[in-house]
Order: C-alpha cells, then sequence, then structure tokens
C-alpha cells in the first residue's frame, strides 16, 4: 500500500510540474506572437499592400522576432511585453539590419494602386 501511495505522489507531482510549466508560454511562443503582432500592424498600409509587400512585412518581422528571440528567455519576453515598448531601442542596434534590409526592399516595391 506504501508503494502504491508514493507512486501516487511522484506522478501527482509531476503532473503539477508539467501543468506548471507548461502553461507558461515559451521563447518560440512570444516570438510567435510578436511576428504575428507586427504583421499585422502592416496590414493596412498601403505602401506594402501587394504580394511583394506582404512578404517583404513577413521576412521583416520575422528577422525581428530572431533577433529578438537571440537575445531574450521567456520572462524576458514577457517583461517587455508588458513594458509596451514600440520602438524597441534597446534592441535597435541588433535589429538595424532587419530595418535596412525592409527599407531596401520598400523601395524595390511597385507603387500600390486601389484599382488593382
Amino acid at each position: 500500500m506504501k508503494s502504491h501511495m508514493k507512486k501516487y505522489t511522484w506522478w501527482t507531482g509531476l503532473a503539477a510540474i508539467l501543468i506548471v510549466t507548461g502553461c507558461k508560454p515559451s521563447r518560440e511562443a512570444y516570438r510567435r506572437d510578436f511576428v504575428k503582432g507586427c504583421v499585422n500592424r502592416y496590414a493596412k498600409d498601403s505602401t506594402v499592400a501587394s504580394v511583394e509587400g506582404r512578404k517583404a512585412v513577413e521576412a521583416y518581422c520575422n528577422c525581428m522576432g530572431d533577433k529578438l528571440n537571440a537575445k531574450m528567455d521567456a520572462n524576458q519576453w514577457r517583461t517587455f511585453n508588458k513594458s509596451g515598448d514600440t520602438t524597441l531601442s534597446e534592441f535597435r542596434q541588433d535589429l538595424q539590419p532587419c530595418i535596412e534590409d525592409f527599407q531596401k526592399k520598400l523601395l524595390t516595391l511597385p507603387p500600390y494602386s486601389a484599382g488593382k
């Protein structure tokens, strides 16, 4: 009976640990949410309304998400999300290659026409 109780206690403890740690978003989940939010912010921007423009936005947002993910763990993502820092000033140097690449791609996009 004691061994059965020990096994039950052990499994219950393990399940509790898995539930608690499983409920916290991972770094990758925060990165995905960041990328999704980034892409959505450009959704109504006529500058990137073309297929090429949407691809450029997706590449830019994924680049930004990857760079931020390389710098932050899940706790830092959580703190960053709560901060409301939309300037990303702390990471500006790391994000600069993404920004420059996106700006170059924007220059190559055809002008958007509402009639298309």
